[in-house]
């Protein structure tokens, strides 16, 4: 399989650039991960602007605290893989938030949708 490139966080609010994960997500898996680095936050991870990419690739996202969705990841041919805490709503989408994947993997936590009427 692919290689995965992973970021961890270097200190309080860190952020990782969409263009820099599509990017990788050419070449191999990537896993952004609250654990392991610096930083006094709660361990959230907030999608704040589109992801788009085109590989067969997977994304994980692996938060200890929520994984809050308020931008598009598409992914036609890819996999989105999502790991949060345990507890109620500790992952959700907001009307921006579109997930439209090939594959889609809830590894833990508790995902909250949400739909417009």
């Amino acid at each position: 399989g692919s290689p995965t490139n992973t970021f961890t966080p270097s200190g309080t609010g860190s952020n990782v650039d969409t263009a820099d994960i599509a990017s990788n997500l050419n070449s191999a898996n990537v896993t952004i991960t609250t654990s392991g680095g610096g930083g006094g936050e709660l361990g959230n991870i907030t999608v704040a602007d589109p992801l788009t990419w085109t590989s067969v690739n997977t994304l994980l996202l692996q938060a200890d605290n929520n994984i809050l969705i308020n931008a598009g990841i598409i992914a036609q041919n890819g996999t989105l893989q999502l790991s949060a805490a345990n507890a109620s709503n500790s992952i959700t989408t907001n009307a921006s938030g579109i997930i439209d994947v090939k594959n889609f993997n809830l590894l833990q936590g508790q995902f909250f949708l949400y739909l417009q009427q």
